[in-house]
C-alpha cells in the first residue's frame, strides 16, 4: 500500500518569463510542490526545465530552506547544482524529499533555478531566477490556525480592505473568505468583496497584509457602514474559521472604524 499521499501541480504558464533576442526565456515544471509525507518516509521526482530559446541555457540549481527548526537540515536534496538546457529542448533535475523521524508540522523551501547572467541588458547584468515553492506537511501532525490583526480601509480609486493575518499554526495555509458590507444610511445597499480569491499562501509564523477590493474601479459613498469578515483556512476535517463584525465610516475617501474603535468576534 502506498502510504505517501502526494500531489504535484503542473502549470503550462511560465512562472517568470523574460524575452529578448539575447536571453530568450525558460520555465520550470512543476510550478509548485505540495503534499503530505509521513515522518521517516521519502519521495523523489524531477523538475523539468524548458528552454524554448535558440541558444543553450546554463542554469544554476539550488534550494533555500524555510522550515522552522527542521530535525534534519538535509531533508531536501537536488541531484545536481547545475544543468545545461539545450536550445529548444528540456532537461530534468531529480529531487528527493526525506522527512526525518519524529518530525511534525511542515517542511518548506524554495527550489531556485538561476540562469547564467547576461551582460549589457538595460545597462546592467541580468540573470533570470525562478523560485519554486515546496510545501511538505508531516502526515497527521498538521495544525491549522491563524490570527487576524490590524484592519485598514482605503477608499481612493476603489474601496480596499487591508487585513493583517498571522499564521499561528504549523503548516502553510491559504485563507479565503468574504467581506460583506451593508450601508447603515442606505439599508438597501449591500456589497461583497472576496478575501484572497487568488489563494495566496502564508507559511507558519509569517504575517501578511491581504488586500481585498472591488474588482471594478468602485468606491463607497460617504456614510456609515457595517462590515462582516468571514475567513477560513485548513482542510475539511481540520478547518479554522474566523468571523468579525464592525462598523466604519467613509468620509472624504478615508475609511475609519467607528464606535469604540474595536471590532468584535462573531460566535
Amino acid at each position: 500500500m502506498n502510504i505517501i499521499r502526494f500531489r504535484n501541480i503542473f502549470l503550462s504558464a511560465l512562472l517568470l518569463s523574460i524575452t529578448s533576442p539575447v536571453i530568450g526565456s525558460i520555465s520550470v515544471k512543476p510550478s509548485r510542490i505540495e503534499g503530505k509525507i509521513p515522518a521517516g518516509k521519502s519521495y523523489d521526482n524531477v523538475f523539468e526545465v524548458v528552454n524554448p530559446g535558440d541558444k543553450p541555457a546554463k542554469i544554476k540549481v539550488s534550494w533555500e530552506d524555510r522550515t522552522i527548526n527542521p530535525v534534519n537540515k538535509s531533508w531536501f536534496k537536488l541531484a545536481t547544482d547545475n544543468v545545461v538546457v539545450p536550445a529548444g529542448g528540456s532537461a530534468s533535475v531529480k529531487y528527493t524529499i526525506t522527512i526525518p523521524e519524529k518530525s511534525s508540522g511542515e517542511y518548506n523551501a524554495w527550489a531556485v533555478f538561476t540562469a547564467e547572467p547576461v551582460a549589457g541588458i538595460m545597462g546592467a547584468d541580468l540573470a533570470l531566477r525562478i523560485s519554486v515553492p515546496v510545501y511538505i506537511a508531516v502526515s497527521g501532525t498538521q495544525k491549522y490556525d491563524f490570527e487576524v490583526g490590524k484592519i485598514n480601509i482605503s477608499n481612493l480609486k476603489k474601496t480596499t480592505f487591508g487585513i493583517y493575518v498571522t499564521n499561528t499554526g504549523n503548516v502553510h495555509i491559504r485563507p479565503t473568505g468574504n467581506i460583506v458590507i451593508t450601508s447603515i444610511d442606505r439599508s438597501n445597499e449591500k456589497y461583497t468583496i472576496p478575501f484572497n480569491d487568488i489563494k495566496w499562501g502564508i507559511i507558519p509564523n509569517e504575517c501578511i497584509e491581504y488586500k481585498s477590493s472591488f474588482k471594478e474601479d468602485m468606491n463607497l459613498k460617504n456614510g456609515k457602514y457595517k462590515a462582516v469578515i468571514d475567513i477560513q483556512a485548513g482542510e475539511e476535517e481540520n478547518m479554522k474559521t474566523f468571523s468579525k463584525e464592525f462598523e466604519f465610516s467613509i468620509e472624504n475617501n478615508i475609511g475609519k472604524i467607528t464606535g469604540d474603535n474595536k471590532t468584535k468576534d462573531i460566535k
